[in-house]
């Protein structure tokens, strides 16, 4: 299975990407400098965002824990046989995978498994992930709106289905 190729960002675009975020580190410095109470805002931020992270990192282990044997077979048997193609499955679960990781491992993937809800994964990352999968399966992102699940992806089978609905690659040129 090919891996995601991501598109050639320009040097001009590094270079403007860089800019900004030199004029947003400048722009945070001088407000605490001006105003140190922000800093505590920051740290208080930084301590809530790790809080955060442990707690969810404890979860997937959890849920690990629940799942010790299931894998990749386990996730392929609960779609249709023939009804999805194994390369989205695979795709997808490999994908979700960097999404899922804690210090001792990752956790396995469930059809059912809710991306808010479950894996706290947000619907943005939800929606940088469709182009990735799509080209590692040679998946065409035209037309998304005619898709059944356009719209209405809140599990990770939902996800599957939805890639598994776009048609092929250069499908629509014939």
């Amino acid at each position: 299975m090919p891996l995601y190729i991501p598109e050639h960002v320009s040097w001009r675009k590094k270079f403007l990407a860089y800019c900004v975020l030199a004029l947003l580190v400048y722009i945070l410095l001088s407000v605490i400098i001006n105003h140190p109470w922000v800093l505590a805002l920051v740290v208080a931020l930084a301590v809530f965002t790790i809080y955060s992270n442990k707690k969810q990192n404890q979860k997937l282990r959890e849920m690990a824990d629940e799942r010790a044997d299931e894998g990749i077979c386990t996730f392929a048997r609960s779609f249709e046989r023939n009804q999805v193609d194994t390369w989205i499955l695979r795709a997808v679960h490999e994908e979700l995978q960097h999404y899922l990781k804690f210090s001792a491992g990752t956790c396995p993937l469930r059809a059912s498994d809710r991306f808010e809800k479950d894996l706290k994964i947000a619907p943005d990352d939800i929606e940088d992930l469709i182009p990735v999968v799509a080209q590692r399966t040679g998946r065409s992102l035209e037309y998304t709106e005619k898709n059944p699940f356009f719209g209405k992806i809140e599990t990770v089978g939902d996800f599957v289905l939805f890639i598994n609905n776009q048609p092929r690659e250069n499908a629509y040129s014939r």
